[in-house]
């Protein structure tokens, strides 16, 4: 094994001495100094400018122009002390002239040769006119790419009498002093340098700079920057990739590229440098070992504790020299992937193992994009957040697509597979099905499983049937939650009704308690899509309500134990519930329309014995299925549905729900005579006793009780467990403070208007008696329910 990862090492040196090899003509920045026919420039409200440039059109020039800022970060600032210059826009400034074609030619050619880039695939638009007067200069700093697919800067020194103001270019460890001077008529200094360069203006030291500046970028319709001829190199680094792939121990190799790119600048078309030939090479390589590549954004995340010199003194000001002496966590991922082609895959972020970078210690001194400092907090000491950012070539095995992509997230791996349809063979898409499925986390997790329908869909619109039984079998019986309801009822006729007979009811069985509301929906859909077009489907949904029976009294029992803890806890917070309202939104509670929904589908499907057998269970969980509340809505519901008030179900369910009101409200509820509280009180102290013995008088409606706030406390946590009638207050008057309990009518209230609702129910049941055969049973309690509604209308 040691053996191995040492040959691992010297296959990734090799590569790693490959690709620095490449020296592709070009550089970062390219500048000289040209005696050519100078065009035309006007400005408005100026003129035509004079060459040199004479102290009467500079001092015209800044009158019309502004002071120049600068950007930082997300902002732009002005500040004398970063960037001392006046600028004039594009707009206001003419170039023309017959000689200016061939001379802007001319520059541009020799700009695309020196940045090594090919000719006539740049182009160039007119940015701003700068003006440095003397002592003027602009702080080191990075271009921002101020149009889609800019890739460089271009300034032109006009001819002006000055001295100063050099031009120094950085990057990778090197550094250019372009020397911007013009003082003949036709002599003109120009400079260009990649977007991502650090870059300054020296003060000028006498007389004045005023320069043209240019956006450079890539010339529209063109798909790829020329590199160099390196057939021989790009065959030694296949080799060295094939080696890797056959032998190494990594997922996939990383690149660093030289140059930075943003976010929605990277791309293959707008690399630059020496990045685009390596991207060229190593992509031809990839190309002839088998594996793919993308570029992408290497994102590390340090935080630790600081060592931090401040330029400021408010929390979160940026620093300058920030360290980190001990550092806490390193995250290290890639995204903001980019095919070769222009598109974006979805392989969201995937983290880096140091042994996959490329060259090793790429990263090493590299200076942080953002810095982030959060102050003392409490009894925890300054926090440093240093962020970097870096583009990335990334490498790996084709094969292993799937594979890799799926540890960052199964989803980004079924997005991946689905972008492949109708672009790979079938048999290829054979095998990524099967990958999936295998790669599926065991582990029921809510991240993971809402991942499931999208699968489901994909494996809907291959139609491979023999994988989608396999991926049913062993992902969805073990992670179904309900969200993949819909699709997974379209996936149904790729199994056929004779598989799914089996596992269907093999969902409702183990899935019925946990989410019977779900389950009851996939059953209506699998009748609605299917059972109305084929007789089988039928079939298929009547073993599915079988099950569902099965199983309904387990169901029950748990929504009973819900609702009475839930009971529970509303009694203890009384206020909360009464001010926000009771509504359960627990998902594993059956409720009326869920109710009405597996009557109607169970008596669509012809199955009364099983109907009447779900009513009977009903009936022993009153408080699952409530039946003065719950159960009219759904009989309402039922009763429009022809021929199904004539079913036992029905009979049974109604039967249910009157006895129970009638029970409770054939008579309206007396009002109270006295002011006696019904109570059971613990006398476990004298104050409890003396709690007992008040609300025991029917004549005391008011009672004090002057105590400290321990003991205060004590006799109101007792009365609102018991939920006695009283109103409480605190006098504050001379400690210790007096409680004051003064009875009220609530449970009469209460009662009251549970009573007047019992009435509206049972009015609805009284439009709702089950039709024909009507048996004596039914009679005598049509009767009792129209006594209770004379008797409230009497009241």
């Amino acid at each position: 094994m040691e053996n191995q990862v040492m040959e691992h090492d010297q296959t990734n040196k090799l590569l790693t001495d490959l690709l620095k090899s490449i020296d592709r003509p070009g550089d970062y920045c390219v500048g000289d100094k040209l005696y050519v026919p100078m065009s035309q420039i006007t400005v408005d409200s100026v003129g035509i400018l004079s060459f040199p440039v004479s102290k009467v059109q500079i001092g015209a020039l800044i009158d019309v122009a502004e002071r120049a800022p600068y950007g930082k970060g997300t902002e732009t600032l002005l500040d004398a002390s970063v960037r001392d210059c006046w600028q004039i826009d594009a707009d206001q400034i003419h170039v023309t002239g017959g000689a200016w074609p061939a001379t802007f030619k001319k520059i541009m050619n020799l700009v695309s040769e020196g940045l090594g880039i090919g000719q006539g695939e740049l182009d160039a638009e007119v940015y701003k006119l700068l003006i440095y007067e003397k002592d003027g200069f602009f702080a080191a700093h990075r271009d921002t790419e101020k149009v889609p697919g800019m890739i460089a800067t271009l300034t032109l020194s006009l001819p002006t009498l000055g001295e100063g103001g050099e031009l120094v270019v950085r990057h990778g460890g090197h550094e250019t002093v372009y020397n911007m001077s013009a003082q003949e008529p036709s002599e003109l200094s120009y400079a260009a340098f990649y977007a991502d360069c650090l870059h300054e203006v020296r003060p000028v030291t006498e007389g004045h700079r005023i320069s043209l500046v240019f956006n450079l970028f890539i010339r529209s319709g063109k798909k790829w920057i020329g590199a160099p001829e390196y057939t021989t190199l790009t065959e030694k680094v296949r080799s060295c990739l094939v080696d890797w792939r056959d032998h190494g121990h990594t997922d996939k190799l990383v690149w660093l590229l030289d140059h930075s790119y943003s976010e929605d600048g990277l791309s293959f078309d707008t690399l630059k440098g020496t990045d685009t030939a390596v991207a060229q090479i190593l992509g031809e390589a990839a190309d002839g070992a088998d594996c793919d590549m993308h570029a992408a954004v290497l994102y590390i995340h340090d935080t630790g504790d600081p060592e931090i010199d401040y330029d400021g003194d408010y929390w979160g000001e940026s620093s300058t020299g920030s360290t980190i002496v001990e550092l806490h966590e390193r995250v290290e991922h890639l995204e903001n992937w980019v095919a070769r082609d222009g598109s974006n895959p979805p392989f969201g972020e995937l983290s880096l193992e140091e042994i996959e970078l490329l060259p090793p210690g790429a990263t090493d001194g590299a200076e942080p994009d953002e810095e982030l400092l959060e102050d003392y907090m409490g009894n925890y000491g300054p926090t440093l957040d240093l962020i970097y950012r870096f583009a990335a070539l990334v490498v790996w095995p084709k094969g292993m697509t799937v594979e890799i992509v799926a540890k960052g997230g199964i989803k980004n791996a079924v997005s991946w597979v689905a972008m492949q349809l109708n672009h790979i063979s079938d048999a290829e898409m054979r095998l990524l099905l099967s990958k999936l499925t295998d790669l599926w986390p065991e582990d029921r997790n809510t991240y993971h499983d809402r991942n499931l329908p999208e699968m489901l869909r994909l494996l809907g619109a291959t139609e491979h049937a023999d994988i989608a039984k396999d991926f049913l079998n062993r992902v969805v019986v073990n992670h179904y939650d309900g969200r993949e309801n819909e699709t997974l009822t379209h996936l149904m006729p790729v199994v056929g009704p004779e598989w799914a007979k089996e596992f269907l009811p093999k969902i409702v069985e183990k899935w019925m308690p946990e989410h019977p509301k779900e389950i009851i929906f996939l059953m209506t859909l699998v009748d609605e899509n299917l059972g109305q077009a084929e007789s089988k489907w039928r079939s298929v949904g009547r073993d599915m309500i079988r099950s569902a029976v099965t199983n309904l009294r387990a169901v029950l029992e748990e929504n009973t134990k819900i609702r009475e803890k839930e009971q529970a806890y509303q009694r203890l917070h009384k206020e909360i519930f009464e001010h926000f309202g009771s509504e359960s939104e627990n998902e594993q509670l059956l409720d009326g329309s869920t109710i009405r929904d597996f009557f109607k589908l169970a008596l669509s499907l012809n199955m009364p014995q099983e109907s009447a057998q779900a009513a009977v269970i009903i009936a022993d969980f009153p408080k699952a299925v409530t039946p003065d509340r719950m159960l009219p809505e759904v009989l309402e519901d039922l009763c429009k549905i022809g021929q199904v008030t004539d079913t036992q179900a029905y009979r049974l369910l109604w039967r249910q729900s009157t006895d129970f009101l009638l029970q409770r409200s054939s008579a309206p509820p007396d009002e109270p005579t006295d002011w006696v509280i019904d109570a059971e009180i613990p006398c476990t102290s004298d104050l409890l006793v003396q709690l007992q013995e008040f609300c025991q008088s029917p004549e005391a409606r008011v009672k004090r009780f002057k105590v400290n706030k321990e003991l205060r406390t004590h006799i109101e946590v007792t009365i609102k467990k018991l939920r006695l009638d009283m109103d409480l207050a605190t006098e504050r008057q001379n400690r210790p403070y007096t409680l004051v309990c003064t009875k009220n009518r609530a449970t009469y209230k209460r009662r009251l208007k549970e009573y007047f609702e019992d009435v509206r129910c049972m009015n609805m049941l009284l439009m709702l008696v089950p039709r024909e055969g009507t048996e004596d049973a039914e009679l005598d309690r049509v009767k009792c329910l129209e006594a209770a509604k004379m008797a409230n209308q009497s009241s």
